[in-house]
This record gives structure tokens, sequence and C-alpha cells, in this order.
């Protein structure tokens, strides 16, 4: 690339810098499309896509592909090639983590949990819905369903506030996760999610199902995160 290129990239990259911040965007805000931002800083289609990229890769910037391109803040990281569990890892991590139970109940075992659990569908289980915060800013939405004859009580204990569901069923009922396996994809937040995590309807997000395991492969847990995209990265390291 030349270092008139380079210029020019330069100075698209200063111009939508500076539209950023006299339209008062802030995290989570959408930028304009491509085709407006061209109008708007008088440059090509080629040259704008540079100058984004660029910020992508520095962090200023976030897209999500069909969706839009939005305004990124520090995101919170996690290391997907290990799992300790929420509360345990950013702890460790300098950072306060906490949650807001909004549902924790006994019910039915529908067949995916049933089938993730390797248990009768319909069988007992605990259902415990969360709201996930670190540093106190809302995060992620985590539905967590466990089989009830594994954990006896559950209901009992004081999962709110900064509470360890792992670390409860590592010191009361001797279990402990070491893996977890993941499916992630990315969607647009429904309304009811919004809602839950302060933003707009639509907002990009990661939809993660995950399953808790043992150092034996047994299943104890399946859960469903709902995390925001604006606030979350996740790092992933493949080994052979």
């Amino acid at each position: 690339m030349s270092k008139y290129t380079n210029l020019i990239n330069e100075d698209i990259r200063k111009k939508l810098e500076e539209y950023i911040f006299k339209n008062n965007l802030s995290t989570g805000d959408a930028i304009p499309s491509e085709l407006q931002l061209c109008k708007i800083l008088n440059c090509n289609r080629f040259e704008l896509r540079k100058a984004i990229a660029k910020m992508v890769g520095e962090d200023i910037l976030f897209t999500v592909h069909g969706v839009g391109t939005f305004l990124a803040p520090p995101k919170f990281e996690e290391n997907s090639s290990s799992y300790v569990g929420f509360t345990s890892f950013w702890q460790s991590k300098g950072h306060r983590s906490s949650s807001k139970i909004l549902k924790f109940v006994k019910t039915e075992a529908n067949l995916k949990t049933a089938n993730m659990l390797g248990i009768p569908l319909g069988s007992a289980v605990y259902e415990l819905k969360r709201l996930r915060l670190i540093d106190d800013v809302l995060v992620s939405i985590e539905t967590s369903f466990l089989e009830e004859s594994s954990c006896p009580g559950l209901l009992t204990c004081n999962l709110d506030g900064t509470t360890s569901l792992y670390q409860v069923l590592k010191e009361k009922y001797g279990m402990t996760v070491v893996n977890q396996q993941q499916t992630i994809r990315t969607a647009k937040l429904r309304q009811e999610e919004a809602d839950l995590l302060c933003l707009k309807e639509g907002a990009p997000a990661f939809y993660i199902t995950a399953v808790g395991l043992t150092e034996n492969g047994t299943c104890i847990e399946r859960s469903i995160s709902i995390s925001r995209a604006d606030r979350f990265a996740i790092r992933y390291q493949a080994k052979q």
C-alpha cells in the first residue's frame, strides 16, 4: 500500500471519528450504512471499507454480518479454551461479577434438556434464569437446567449476588464442572431480551448453548446464555 493511499485512509478515518463525535454516538449505536457514509464523508466504498476495517481491528467499531457496524466499548474477553465458571473466571481477572435471579423453579425437562442431561423426558429439573453483571454492567442473560435428583434442595441455596452456582455444586453436592462444550451463534436481540439488557430490540448478541461436564464426561448442566456483542469478545485457542 502506498504512502498516498495510507494518507487517504487516515483522512477518512479522521472524518468518521469526527462524525461519531459530533453526532454523540455512544456504545452500541450503529453508524450509517456504507452508501450513506460515502456521501457524508465524500469518499468511495473501497476507501471507506479500509478505514472501517482498521477501526474494527482496534476495537473502536465492531461489525455483525447482515446487521451493521456499531460503536464498540472496551470489551470483556472470555477465553474459551478452559472454563471455571462465570464468577470465578471474572474474579480471577480482577473484575466484580454478580447475578440477579429472574426465575428459579422446579419444572419438567423438555426433549432437548433431557437429551443433553441424559435423563428421561419429563424428569424433574431446576430452571435457573439470571442476569449476569461484570463491574455492575449488564452483560448477559443466562438460563441453566440441572437434574433435581443430582442436587436435591438446590432451591434453598442463595444463588443471587456473588454466589457461584459451580461452587455450590462442588461444596454441597461434590460435583465439579471441569469443561464446557459450547455452540455459539450471532443473532439480533428480541424485545424481551433487549429490555432485560437495557438495549434496543435488534441489537447484536452472542447466543451460547453449553453443557457443563464433570471429569468423567457426565453432563450436569445445560445452559443458554445471551451475551451482548457490544461488551463481549470470545477468544479461541486451538490445540493439537
